[in-house]
């Protein structure tokens, strides 16, 4: 090849080439750019369970250690079980109470039954007893002051069988599913009955496991005093972890559900996990904060606000375990390369 056909070769090169290779990398530049929505204001998230105790006692052993990792089920603390065990024979004397009542009002209303049938029989021998003195009076056999006695004692014997019908009544009504054999569907037998398996749940608290698998933090020592409201521990659910990014609110008109996103932790800079986006939150963090800023004042000046986004984690290194809090960088792709496709079709 003589010089002047390379020279006219390096002449294409130089005249068309080299603005067609700055076109390709400037068009793809432009078309992947802004294909990307990166926020360094992201975190990792875990589920934080408070454990309450639900007994008011001292700890008397911890059986598992700070930042151990736990399963559902297995036993974390015990507490003093002395006073729930008090409940317990209390309840469970009331209950035996109840019953004994019971049995008695029915043992009472055998008598008043009794005591009715006697009433009867006694109204029919005053009614009886009228009648006679009522004829003898007639015949002037007898002073009138004898049939009088004979009508008082017929109507205290009727106003007594009144007081023992409503005797009986008030008993009946005490009784109630007694009455037909079934002592255990009474109120208060179902009352005492209710109140002993709290008295045993209380019991059986005494014993605190975990409610879900995860690890536990902020452990008391042995001898504290649990308290009803103040949470004894926390667990940190090492299952359903998620990343929370804060995205400024100029960048979410181009976020959307379900859109791939690239995770990276800052423990782990070598490291990649992918997700994607759960949900967007409905207002920005400052709504959500203890003192809510006051945009209505005089002296105010416009910041851009964050919008926290929950990212769902698929996938990521195997043996890398996540830590709830620590921070992380993320990278949405909102599918923003459409645009070079898009510029294609038009031409």
């Amino acid at each position: 090849m003589n010089e002047s056909t390379k020279g006219s070769t390096l002449h294409a090169v130089l005249l068309w080439g080299v603005p067609l290779a700055a076109v390709l990398a400037g068009l793809t530049v432009w078309a992947l750019g802004g294909r990307y929505v990166e926020t360094d204001n992201a975190y990792v998230k875990a589920d934080l369970v408070p454990i309450y105790p639900e007994i008011e006692a001292q700890v008397t052993e911890v059986l598992v250690d700070e930042n151990s990792r736990v399963e559902a089920g297995q036993v974390l603390l015990k507490l003093d079980p002395e006073s729930a065990e008090i409940d317990v024979r209390r309840a469970e004397a009331r209950l035996v109470a109840v019953r004994e009542q019971l049995a008695a009002a029915r043992k009472q209303l055998e008598q008043r039954n009794d005591e009715r049938a006697l009433a009867e029989e006694q109204i029919r021998y005053s009614s009886r007893e009228l009648e006679r003195q009522r004829e003898l009076v007639a015949a002037l056999m007898v002073p009138a002051s004898r049939f009088d006695a004979a009508e008082h004692e017929a109507m205290q014997a009727k106003g007594r069988l009144r007081v023992i019908e409503q005797g009986i009544a008030e008993l009946r009504v005490r009784l109630g599913p007694a009455l037909e054999g079934r002592p255990e569907a009474h109120p208060s037998v179902m009352e005492a009955r209710a109140d002993l398996e709290v008295a045993r749940l209380k019991l059986r608290r005494a014993v605190i496991v975990a409610p879900e698998s995860g690890r536990v933090v902020k452990l008391p020592e042995r001898g504290v005093m649990a308290r009803r409201g103040a949470s004894l521990l926390i667990l940190v659910r090492s299952e359903n972890l998620w990343v929370e990014a804060n995205f400024k609110e100029t960048q979410l008109g181009l976020l959307r559900s379900g859109q791939p996103v690239s995770i990276h932790i800052d423990s782990y800079p070598d490291a990649q996990w992918r997700g994607h986006i759960d949900t967007i939150s409905p207002a920005s963090g400052a709504e959500f904060a203890m003192l809510p800023p006051q945009n209505a004042s005089g002296n105010w000046v416009k910041v851009v606000q964050r919008v926290p986004v929950r990212i769902a984690i698929d996938d990521g290194p195997q043996g890398l375990p996540l830590r709830a809090g620590t921070s992380a960088v993320v990278e949405v792709d909102h599918s923003a390369g459409n645009r070079f496709t898009r510029l294609v079709g038009r031409l």
